[in-house]
């Protein structure tokens, strides 16, 4: 711990970051200090500083660079899942290692169209009963349009998600990965086919795997008849990406991807009787997509954007009611990326 802070100081700022973003800060159900390091706003920038006026051939040191990547994640934070790839076609050199700090946040389809309003509106109807001091009484529609804005919140809901990673080595053409994000972690391996080099352009396929256990955003609608809990999530990506590099100052990279999601979901509904019933949902689906990218910059520093995009059909039957959400999650996410080679 830093000898710059008193735990009850520690325990205080995360607190203090926890009520900012929303949810509890944990991994693997411990609780987490996320200042725990010195890291504020001036240090930060006193770094960045130091490092744009430095000589080019000094390579930026790991510990400064952890500092002030983490001091950007956290002070991003937010409580969902992440669908972002954030790594180009190419394999990080043998022995080499490289990090980024980005951020993204899911858009989806179906929550800016008919099923939230519809949801909102059975919702409001359900509440409206409920102030009359009555037993909300629902149509079968009613019910589906309110579970479906549910689950489409506990599934994309709009929050922005963090993360900090780093990549290793381990042969010329294989590499592995792990990242901590605001909801959990992920792990990841790649391997590269072809290289620019002799191939004209770069290709790899690369696997992810990410475990995420975070609080659900609800929106206010749902609040007085859904409760949602605390979502359990396993993500297993397969990434096929293709790319091409411009030197030392510029990439691209994009191809298509596919992800297993099994879902761990708890929620009490309130919209059938006076009596709350709780319901455990355990289930998977498939999501279908691609990703587009590419980075700007200067030998050692990039930034990276990129749009993915993952078409999705969940069915399910939740309290005797069928349930089917479908569209496209699109995911754009932007990063910070640092070699250090």
């Amino acid at each position: 711990m830093s000898r710059c802070c008193s735990a009850p100081t520690l325990t205080r700022r995360t607190e203090a970051l926890e009520s900012v973003v929303g949810c509890r800060l944990s991994v693997f159900g411990r609780r987490l200090s996320v200042l725990q390091a010195p890291v504020w706003p001036c240090r930060a920038l006193t770094k960045i500083h130091r490092m744009h006026t430095m000589q080019p051939q000094q390579v930026p040191r790991l510990s400064d660079m952890k500092r002030i990547l983490f001091f950007l994640v956290f002070s991003m934070a937010g409580c969902a899942s992440p669908m972002s790839t954030l790594q180009t076609a190419r394999t990080t050199p043998k022995g080499d290692v490289d990090a980024y700090v980005g951020i993204g946040a899911n858009v989806s389809t179906s929550l800016i169209g008919s099923i939230s309003d519809l949801g909102e509106d059975a919702a409001d109807k359900a509440k409206a009963q409920i102030d009359q001091g009555q037993t909300p009484n629902l149509t079968q529609q009613d019910r589906e349009n309110i579970i479906g804005a549910a689950i489409s919140y506990g599934l994309f809901g709009p929050v922005p998600v963090a993360e900090f990673g780093v990549r290793y080595g381990l042969m010329e053409r294989w590499d592995v990965g792990a990242a901590y994000t605001s909801a959990g972690f992920k792990l990841e391996t790649k391997v590269m086919f072809l290289s620019q080099r002799t191939d004209g352009f770069d290709l790899s396929l690369g696997v992810v795997g990410q475990r995420q256990s975070y609080e659900p955003p609800v929106p206010s609608f749902l609040k007085d008849v859904f409760q949602l809990e605390d979502i359990k999530r396993t993500n297993i990506a397969f990434n096929l990406l293709a790319g091409k590099h411009f030197g030392r100052n510029a990439f691209v990279y994009g191809g298509p991807k596919l992800v297993y999601t099994n879902l761990e979901l708890g929620f009490i509904e309130q919209i059938s009787d006076s009596t709350a019933n709780s319901v455990v949902v355990d289930d998977s689906f498939v999501m279908a997509g691609a990703v587009v990218g590419g980075g700007l910059g200067w030998k050692y520093v990039f930034f990276m954007l990129e749009l993915n995009a993952l078409y999705y059909n969940y069915e399910a039957t939740i309290l005797d009611t069928p349930l089917a959400v479908s569209g496209i999650d699109f995911y754009p996410a932007l990063a910070f990326r640092v070699q250090f080679y």
